[in-house]
């Protein structure tokens, strides 16, 4: 898998205005992300305001896509702080990539991407801006999306100052993962308010004679438990890092609960371990368990339960039968005669086994862990 990051664009010409202007560089050492999204939200809204903060921010990005070394040095220092920030989630979620090339790797090929479809009639220039008109290309007799066909707003590659976007460097990462991978599927997890970006993306790319099977995962919102946006006690943005530290205190306090109630056996120096393991757990379950194209509500008291469908009954579930097979001396090589089920539950239990490979490639087939977790 590839983390596709937005470490190239417009936002990095406020980012260094604005770091200027309202950064703390010990904020920016202790948590990237955080601090980062304090100076752009600052600076966005002063350039919506103030058009000579916008036009210097501009200048910025302008001269760091030049070369600009102390804008490079910034840009650069962005990037690494970011990673390390997003190295540590992930590092407690067990979550790994085979690269983390983002936009920026792809800046030398945006160019040739542009003459590209130029020179196949895709493209053409609009008041300075080279855009692909679907309307026209479905008059042409080329194969466009029905619901592309009708529309006559254009989807710009090159803006009229010469910018890029993001549809020109998804194109040209779509040629990148052709070279590198030779990949017959390209798979994109990203948020379902950007499906008529990639619907565009792909009849691009496939009028362009791109054989791979693309196909965007799109994902709805996480609420709160009142089908509002999710937010903290103070009314910010949950970050991932601050929910998954409430995951394992809250997961820390019911064993403590459980513990005290005798109904769990767990060593009280292994509670710390245990609460990453059934805190981190629920999180993930909770979200793989939802039909991703939904919206869902997130309840900390489901999610921390040792009852129903949620991550810690599974857990100490699992954890009971282990107990069970290690009590009888019992190991899965020690399963020398076949089973032969008889009565209904066991029946009943055999055919649900008997369909998990079938779900597990349905899962796969149409991205879609919550048959997984149904099942």
């Amino acid at each position: 898998g590839d983390n596709h990051l937005g470490d190239w664009g417009t936002q990095f010409g406020l980012l260094i205005v604005g770091m200027r202007e309202y950064g703390d560089e010990a904020a920016l050492a202790g948590d990237a992300l955080v601090e980062l999204e304090r100076v752009y939200k600052l600076s966005s809204k002063r350039a919506k305001e103030d058009e000579a903060f916008a036009a210097e921010a501009r200048a910025e990005l302008a001269k760091l896509q030049q070369g600009d070394a102390d804008n490079r040095a910034m840009w650069q220092k962005f990037v690494a702080t970011t990673r390390t920030t997003l190295d540590r989630i992930y590092d407690r979620l067990g979550v790994t990539f085979d690269e983390w090339l983002g936009e920026s790797a792809y800046d030398a090929r945006l160019g040739g991407v542009v003459e590209l479809l130029l020179e196949r009639g895709l493209a053409r220039e609009d008041e300075g801006a080279i855009c692909v008109f679907w309307n026209e290309l479905a008059e042409k007799g080329l194969e466009v999306p029905k619901r592309l066909a009708k529309q006559k707003e254009p989807f710009i590659v090159r803006k009229k100052d010469g910018a890029f976007l993001y549809s020109t460097s998804d194109l040209a990462t779509i040629q990148y993962r052709r070279e590198r991978w030779n990949a017959d599927r390209g798979v994109y997890v990203v948020g379902t308010p950007q499906s008529l970006h990639f619907e565009q993306l792909f009849a691009l790319a496939h009028l362009l004679g791109e054989t791979m099977r693309l196909e965007h995962v799109a994902f709805g919102s996480v609420l709160g438990k009142e089908g509002k946006p999710f937010k903290t006690r103070d009314g910010e943005t949950f970050t991932l890092a601050s929910l998954l530290d409430e995951a394992e205190e809250r997961a820390l306090q019911t064993i403590r609960e459980k513990a005290e109630e005798g109904g769990l056996r767990i060593p009280e120096d292994e509670w710390p371990a245990a609460a990453k393991i059934i805190g981190i757990g629920a999180v993930k379950y909770a979200d793989l368990m939802q039909n991703r194209t939904t919206d869902y509500r997130f309840d900390w008291e489901k999610l921390i339960s040792f009852k129903g469908n949620a991550s810690p009954y599974l857990q100490y579930m699992y954890a009971r039968v282990r107990s069970v097979l290690q009590k009888g001396d019992v190991t899965y090589e020690g399963f020398a005669s076949s089973i032969v089920p008889e009565e209904p539950a066991e029946l009943a239990l055999a055919r649900t086994l008997l369909r998990f490979p079938d779900v597990v490639a349905r899962a796969a087939e149409e991205s879609t862990p919550h048959v997984l977790a149904d099942h």
